[in-house]
C-alpha cells in the first residue's frame, strides 16, 4: 500500500514538479510546510545497520 508521502513523490517525477512549485500548491490549501521540511519527507529512507 502506498503511502501519502509515496504518492506525493509519484507527482512530483510525473509532474516535474520543483520543491517551489509543491509548496506553492500547499499553500493553496493552508497546508504550511517549510522547504527543509519537504526535503525531509522527499529523502530516501536508510536502514542504519547496527
Amino acid at each position: 500500500m502506498l503511502s501519502n508521502n509515496d504518492i506525493l513523490k509519484k507527482l512530483r517525477v510525473a509532474l516535474q514538479l520543483k520543491d517551489e512549485d509543491i509548496l506553492e500548491i500547499l499553500s493553496l490549501v493552508d497546508f504550511k510546510i517549510t522547504k527543509g521540511a519537504l526535503n525531509d519527507m522527499f529523502a530516501k529512507k536508510t536502514i542504519q545497520a547496527m
